[in-house]
């Protein structure tokens, strides 16, 4: 290691007027995100935030290496050996070290491949640069070095755990302004929303009501029910957000995974709910496979709230496999299930739960100049 940097460090007085040009070598060779030259370095090579990105290193069987970083190239490159640095050296950090940590080895081929998990927090559009060198005894300085690669932070995915409360309190405000993402919901354009811990996306305003019912689905907030019942999470199973910007349009998704019913009883319950960003809209109600029915009754659906969707009689999403469901404008789509006995069953239904493993999705549509509301379908989908 300090023959490497006292090294590199010693050639800065050495410098002749080059073009930064070094390729990468048989004996050293380096890609981020499969990006090569010519010309080298390479530049502008995104690195999506949150997302896994694949960084292969190549050279002679069993070689240490080190990769280096700094905010910038140099303009010209810097003689070493026979090898042409163009890594800015000054304020230079490493990245990877093999003198300091031996796993930093290639393998018997003379190859490796590492996952680099860049922070959802990254800044966009900010920069690093990257260069490699690997030990080649046959170099008159015992090492080759690779090309150097520009990265640049592009729209991932931002992931974040959600400390929501217990059934009664008002959930849990994501605001997307940050970002520069809206979610369209019927005929509203909304730039946050609530987390409920009994599975809802809410609107506006937060939903703390954690006994579902079709009349205060039709009169509340707008929302969606993803798996609507009495969770509460201090007893275990997470919630999360995700902001998927690496597809277009961009994904909203929280995803309710393990979570427990009131004071810890029951099974834990899995499912998801996914919303396209603007100018879309669509949503998608995803059921984990081993999501089974709570001791309490369950709705699941979407409103525009506020009485604006007439009461109606709930839909058999189970049936809608492979079918298409013309909608019309506000029209609300709910399911209640429940069975006689259930804590909070309602008097003269009997349906039991029935979509493990079923997406129900809603297509976002325009049918008058002014009004939205959504078709919808639905099909089977495993995780």
């Amino acid at each position: 290691m300090v023959r490497v940097a006292g090294s590199l460090l010693s050639v800065i007085g050495l410098s002749m007027m080059l073009v930064a040009q070094q390729p990468n070598l048989p004996s050293a060779s380096m890609t981020i995100n499969g990006q090569v030259g010519p010309p080298s370095p390479v530049m502008g090579v995104q690195l999506p935030r949150g997302l896994p990105s694949t960084l292969q290193l190549g050279g002679l069987p069993n070689a240490r290496f080190v990769v280096g970083n700094n905010a910038s190239f140099l303009p010209a490159g810097l003689v070493w050996g026979t090898n042409l640095v163009d890594l800015n050296l000054t304020g230079m950090t490493y990245s990877l070290n093999g003198f300091l940590n031996p796993a930093y080895r290639l393998d018997a081929t003379g190859a490796l491949t590492i996952n680099l998990n860049p922070p959802g927090s990254l800044a966009l559009n900010s920069q690093r640069c990257f260069q490699g060198a690997m030990e080649d005894p046959s170099s008159a300085v015992g090492f080759a070095v690779t090309q150097g690669t520009q990265l640049v932070v592009a729209p991932g995915l931002v992931s974040m755990n959600l400390s929501v409360g217990a059934n009664g309190s008002a959930g849990i405000n994501v605001n997307l302004a940050p970002y520069g993402v809206t979610i369209p919901f019927y005929g509203q354009s909304y730039s946050s929303f609530y987390v409920e811990a009994d599975g809802l996306m809410s609107f506006a305003n937060p939903n703390m009501d954690f006994t579902p019912t079709p009349t205060d689905f039709q009169t509340g907030v707008p929302r969606i029910a993803g798996y609507w019942t009495d969770l509460e999470p201090q007893f275990g199973g997470s919630v999360q957000f995700q902001l998927d910007q690496s597809v277009s349009p961009n994904v909203v998704r929280l995803l309710f995974t393990g979570l427990r019913e009131y004071n810890g009883t029951g099974s834990p319950h899995t499912f998801i709910i996914e919303v396209d960003a603007a100018p879309i809209g669509n949503i998608r109600i995803r059921q984990s496979q081993f999501n089974p029915a709570a001791q309490y009754d369950i709705l699941v659906g979407i409103t525009p709230g506020g009485g604006l969707s007439p009461i109606q009689q709930q839909s058999d999403f189970s049936s809608w496999i492979s079918q298409f469901v013309p909608g019309s404008v506000n029209r609300m789509y709910y399911e209640w299930y429940g069975l006689i006995g259930m804590l909070f069953y309602t008097a003269g239904f009997n349906n039991p739960w029935d979509l493990p493993a079923i997406t129900t999705e809603f297509f976002r549509t325009q049918y008058t100049t002014t009004g939205f509301g959504y078709d919808a379908t639905a099909y089977y989908s495993f995780f």
